[in-house]
């Protein structure tokens, strides 16, 4: 039984050496370690690293010989020595063994295990995975790599092909230059830069980046076959050549040789007014939206027997994407009857095919009953139903325009002759006071008589002799500028004529000037509301400047007749009583001020169909933006025949000035 027990408490001290000695093994392997920077290496580089054991006497350490792959070559070591390291909070004493290794081929390599013995006991490190690299001439570690990035096929002709050119293995980013790519033959090409986007790849540590050098949209104009043929470029002093594209472009079904349509559409027709008069206007919209080749397909021709075709204007909504052009295309056609009736109008439909998947859609035609009767048609312009202005009505609406004037300051002279009444109590004052005051009043008095180019004018009006009366209303106001009746009048003229712009740019001159004139208020709003222009500037200030004017002239007056009191009766609440009323009038000073320069501001309207909006002044800077004609703007500053202009929505660029019509009166004075 003794003995029994005395076996166990052996096998029990035997398992427990046996675990320590385990442990102390697996201690052991982790206290010889692999040092080195890096692990991308270019061929012909030199290697660095070190091992490092827990052992303080270089003396005990023994090193193996290393096993390595053929891509590296030893060039020295090991070179033993002592050295002290820290492993977190503690500074641990021991021995480092340096090596310098060699690459000598491309590759991806394992660097170890390695194995040292101190003693008997032996010890293991780790490995590292080690990228050996193929330098370029430029001594980088990774080569720069060419490439097209083209859409996977098939390919047909008319298609908008996003055609893009890589620089791949860049360590950073250098400055776009942009690469010459000849235009083939056989294919419409228009340089696109931004439509494609940068690649960052991650490399163990390393960002690498593959960035679009340059991007265009490519479009085939025929089958066969489109090369791009080799082109060389430097991309940091390190001349390559581009490799070769050539790819096959197939002939388009024969179903869509009308509208030449490839990519990813939706389309969709309107007719407005189905119910006309004689002369009235049939207006028919076509809107095709998506991703696609919109420059170069066709909207279908129209076949509108019994209609003649007033206008066609086309809107191009779209820009340059990775996948051709994104956005939308809009034919706007008015037509005219031409006999009464009912009519059949046939809408035109829609073909096209997605390339992806060799599809083809077909958005059919459709029959629209039109019924035009025989009733002339409403006037198309508002406004003939109302009348021009008479002489007496225009001088009427004549603002108070003298407090502009220098000389509009004499009407502080009632406030000085009183004050010299008070204050210097005179008798050359008092006679100045008795028989100047009268006069002053009275010197404005007087009756302006009808100049003959107005009467000449309205006669021309009503034989509808438009251009005769146009060219006499615009002699008048060269003598009267300012006066809202006679611009009305213009107003009216220009709608006989049929001129949106000029309509707009004398209603916006009139309202401008004018205290109250609702003809020309009701007017402009028919106007703005008939061409779909919302947001526009108002036209005048919600306050006349005039009245500011008045209440400053009177402050001035009064206190200076307080003033002369005071001097006269020496009681200081009138003192206080005057400087108030002072005070005031200057406050009225400053509003009538900053009203007049609101109100005097430089302005127009856009005088074309479109007006092209610039980021920069110059013909050649690129319109980025168009505005309706008619559309009201504040110049906010010139710069070589161009204006910077804000809009009534707050959008801000720079137009051509004779695409403006000036309404504010410091032009026309000039």
């Amino acid at each position: 039984m003794e003995k029994q027990q005395k076996n166990r408490y052996t096998t029990r001290l035997s398992g427990l050496v046996i675990l320590l000695f385990g442990f102390s093994v697996s201690l052991g392997a982790e206290n010889l370690e692999l040092v080195i920077q890096g692990d991308r290496f270019t061929q012909g580089e030199r290697i660095s690293f070190d091992l490092r054991i827990n052992e303080p006497d270089p003396g005990k350490v023994l090193m193996a010989p290393l096993v390595l792959p053929s891509n590296l070559t030893l060039l020295s070591g090991p070179f033993l020595k002592p050295t002290v390291w820290n492993s977190g909070d503690q500074q641990i004493s021991g021995t480092m063994a340096s090596y310098v290794l060699r690459v000598n081929n491309d590759g991806v390599v394992e660097l170890g295990p390695f194995i040292a013995r101190v003693g008997s006991q032996e010890f293991k490190s780790g490995s590292r995975t080690l990228y050996l690299l193929k330098a370029d001439e430029a001594g980088r570690r990774y080569p720069l790599e060419y490439s097209w990035s083209l859409a996977p096929g098939p390919y047909y002709e008319g298609q908008a092909l996003a055609l893009s050119f890589y620089i791949g293995n860049l360590g950073y980013l250098p400055n776009l230059a942009g690469v010459p790519l000849d235009v083939p033959g056989n294919a419409l090409l228009e340089r696109t830069p931004g439509i494609a986007e940068m690649e960052v790849h991650q490399v163990g540590g390393d960002s690498l980046f593959r960035v679009p050098y340059d991007s265009w949209i490519l479009i085939p104009l025929r089958a066969g076959y489109i090369t791009l043929p080799p082109t060389n470029y430097v991309v940091d002093e390190l001349k390559r050549t581009t490799p070769a594209l050539r790819f096959e472009v197939r002939s388009l079904p024969l179903e869509l040789k009308q509208t030449r349509a490839v990519g990813t559409f939706s389309y969709t027709t309107e007719l407005r007014q189905k119910n006309l008069n004689m002369g009235g206007d049939l207006i028919l919209l076509q809107e095709l939206k998506g991703t696609g080749n919109f420059p170069y397909l066709r909207f279908p021709e129209l076949d509108f027997s019994g209609f003649v075709l007033l206008s066609q204007d086309e809107e191009n909504d779209y820009k340059p994407s990775s996948q051709g052009y994104q956005g939308t295309k809009r034919i706007i056609t008015r037509l005219t009857p031409q006999r009464p009736g009912t009519q059949i109008v046939l809408l035109p439909g829609f073909v096209w095919m997605t390339p992806e998947s060799e599809r083809v859609f077909t958005v059919p035609a459709k029959d629209v009953t039109v019924t035009v009767n025989a009733a002339p048609a409403a006037s198309r312009l508002p406004g003939d139903s109302l009348e021009l202005m008479d002489w007496q009505e225009a001088l009427q609406t004549q603002p108070w325009t003298f407090y502009q004037e220098p000389w509009a300051w004499l009407f502080i002279l009632p406030g000085l002759l009183v004050f010299a009444f008070w204050a210097v109590k005179s008798t050359l004052s008092r006679f100045l006071l008795v028989v100047l005051l009268p006069l002053f009043l009275s010197f404005s008095a007087g009756e302006i008589k009808e100049p003959p180019e107005f009467t000449q004018g309205v006669n021309y009006y009503k034989e509808n002799r438009f251009a005769e009366a146009k060219n006499s209303f615009d002699k008048v106001l060269q003598s009267y500028p300012d006066n809202p009746g006679i611009l009305y009048n213009r107003a009216l003229v220009a709608f006989k004529e049929g001129s949106l712009f000029e309509t707009q740019q004398n209603l916006r001159r009139a309202l401008r000037r004018a205290q109250s004139l609702p003809e020309a208020s009701a007017l402009l709003l028919k106007v703005q509301t008939a061409a779909g222009l919302q947001d526009q500037w108002s036209p005048s200030p919600a306050l006349s400047p005039v009245v500011f004017w008045v209440i400053m002239m009177l402050g001035i007056n009064v206190s200076l007749v307080l003033f002369g009191f005071w001097i006269n009766r020496r009681k200081f609440n009138v003192l206080s009583l005057a400087v108030g009323t002072l005070v005031g009038a200057l406050a009225s000073g400053v509003v009538y001020t900053n009203l007049l320069d609101y109100q005097e501001g430089p302005a127009g309207v856009i005088g074309i169909t479109l007006g092209n909006l610039r980021r920069v002044p110059g013909e050649k800077a690129e319109n980025w933006m168009t505005l309706a004609g008619g559309t009201s703007v504040r110049i906010l500053g010139s710069n070589h025949g161009f204006s910077l202009i804000q809009t009534g929505y707050g959008l801000e660029g720079w137009v051509a000035d004779r695409e403006i019509l000036r309404t504010d009166s410091s032009y026309f004075s000039r």
